[in-house]
């Protein structure tokens, strides 16, 4: 359990929580956090809550986490990340090892966004996403290939954070220590379509 309280000149916020880890196997685990806070401000007495309920299973060569998390747009005494607050995530990630140098990873999640205007009212922008990744390691894992997709899921692509984005990565090892990055994306969503390239030394 957790308890924390914030105090300043312009009032106070306490923070309660609770977490519990179920070991289900050896491989799999359970792991559910559940918090709530209550303010008392000058404008405004802010009250809010979140949860986070996990499941992650792990072996030499599969490797799964499926999750649920929300957290509402007042929750927290502000060390909350500010991009989390007032939405609900819901997704699955996922890694297949399929040798010592290849392996495929997924991502399939559904995040809803819920902005409060000045009159009160609320817009919500939904986008569903699956992302499909794979690399793969030559010359002795010097060079390692990169590829990603992220793609919209139904049409589900309102939100200008999530755009369909192809990605193309290489990395060289000059060095134990320095590696040389090159990365081209291309990004396609409701509101702008971009190409990036980018290439410099990773330390």
């Amino acid at each position: 359990a957790t308890f924390i309280r914030d105090e300043s000149i312009s009032g106070k916020t306490d923070l309660g929580g609770v977490d519990a880890r179920l070991k289900l196997t050896p491989e799999t685990e359970l792991r559910v956090e559940v918090a709530s806070s209550e303010g008392q401000r000058v404008a405004s007495d802010p009250e809010g809550s979140a949860y986070i309920a996990e499941i992650e299973h792990r072996s030499d060569s599969f490797n799964t986490l499926a999750y649920v998390r929300r957290q509402s747009e007042e929750f927290g005494v502000g060390q909350q990340n500010g991009a989390e607050g007032g939405t609900f995530k819901a997704g699955v990630d996922t890694q297949l090892r399929l040798g010592e140098h290849l392996a495929v990873q997924g991502r399939t999640y559904r995040q809803e966004n819920l902005v409060s205007g000045a009159t009160r009212d609320a817009e919500s922008e939904e986008s569903r996403q699956a992302t499909i990744a794979a690399n793969r390691s030559f010359l002795e894992q010097k060079l390692e290939l990169t590829a990603q997709s992220e793609f919209s899921l139904g049409g589900a692509n309102d939100s200008v954070d999530f755009p369909n984005r192809y990605q193309l990565g290489a990395a060289y090892a000059l060095t134990d220590d320095v590696r040389m990055i090159a990365a081209y994306e291309i990004t396609d969503g409701e509101a702008f379509d971009s190409s990036t390239t980018r290439v410099g030394m990773e330390v």
